[in-house]
């Protein structure tokens, strides 16, 4: 009850929540063999209607207990309060559709049990701290839709070897990937996308030959694949869509010799052209002026042209009238 205190229920639904047996309230979940509270579900089922902290009250979060705690779509006011860190047996932790407007608490690296950890939508700002990287155990982490959640991913998030769902999108992260991130080898489902990570992708991602899922579309790659991508043979969706420039086994090097090689044939095919063009018209007017002068050859000339035309002619006539024979004899002969 002292929980249900230090709510602000404005839409009534803690309703239940009287009696001593807590184990009956809704959202409270119990253990068969302790009959202890480990789960604590107040997710917002028609947000926004009213659910939220009084944080200046002297309620302390340790007090809860329990290993699931879920206050999604309640749109708490932030910051996130230090006194989380202190509910050490969480094992699922969803904080997702808040107003926290403030940065990531570094309470939240206390939480070493935790396997899924739900930030996403949550108007957090900042970087994420180094020693998230503690939480070892972790199986799911969203931090997708922070559009003021910003910097490099800590290399020490490559200790998360347990991490099969990372979603990161619609954020502000930049800079390159860490290649401490090819150390995920569990990951199936991976989101980068809109972003504004750029180079390098490392070749250590090849190392995460579970994935089913990537997306890197929307961020600033302009740089090569690494051939390790090729070990990623179960994927199912791959995103690399509106990127700056994403070419397969393309350089900056590669780039400019090619630049380099169309300016040098565009250079010599002027000169060809800017040679052969007055030779043409010096030879052509030479021709038609000799003929325009000299009677005797201008008559031969044109009796040339006719007498080769007549030839012409009558060679066609007569390979298309032993084509017509052979025809009608292999159409009407069998």
């Amino acid at each position: 009850m002292k929980i249900k205190g230090n709510l602000t229920d404005e839409a009534n639904r803690l309703s239940s929540w009287v009696g001593k047996d807590c184990c009956t309230w809704k959202g409270v979940g119990c253990s068969n063999k302790t009959g202890h509270v480990v789960k604590l579900d107040l997710r917002n089922p028609i947000p926004p209607s009213g659910l939220f902290f009084e944080y200046d009250t002297n309620f302390e979060m340790n007090k809860l207990g329990g290993q699931y705690l879920n206050l999604s779509y309640n749109y708490l006011p932030g910051p996130i309060p230090d006194t989380l860190g202190r509910l050490t047996s969480l094992t699922v932790l969803d904080l997702s559709s808040n107003d926290f407007n403030d940065s990531m608490s570094y309470s939240l690296c206390n939480l070493s049990s935790l396997v899924h950890l739900d930030l996403s939508h949550s108007s957090l700002i900042g970087a994420i701290p180094h020693c998230l990287g503690n939480l070892a155990s972790l199986s799911i982490l969203r931090l997708n839709t922070n559009y003021y959640l910003q910097g490099p991913i800590p290399s020490e998030m490559g200790n998360m070897t347990q991490l099969t769902e990372l979603d990161l999108h619609n954020s502000g992260f930049q800079g390159p990937i860490p290649r401490e991130m090819g150390n995920m080898t569990q990951l199936k489902e991976l989101d980068l996308s809109q972003n504004l990570f750029e180079c390098p992708i490392p070749s250590e991602m090849g190392n995460m030959t579970r994935l089913t899922e990537l997306h890197l579309s929307s961020n600033a790659f302009a740089c090569e694949i690494p051939n390790s991508m090729r070990n990623l043979c179960n994927l199912r969706v791959l995103d690399l869509s509106d990127n700056i420039c994403l070419d397969d086994k393309s350089s900056d090097g590669d780039h400019k010799h090619a630049d380099e090689s169309k300016v040098a044939d565009e250079t010599d095919f002027l000169w060809f052209y800017t040679g052969i063009g007055p030779g043409f018209l010096v030879g052509f007017l030479g021709v038609c002026g000799t003929l325009n002068f000299k009677k005797s050859w201008r008559d031969a000339y044109f009796q040339f042209i006719e007498n080769n035309y007549n030839w012409i002619s009558i060679n066609i006539a007569i390979k298309l009238a032993q084509l017509r024979r052979m025809f009608n004899k292999g159409k009407f002969g069998g």
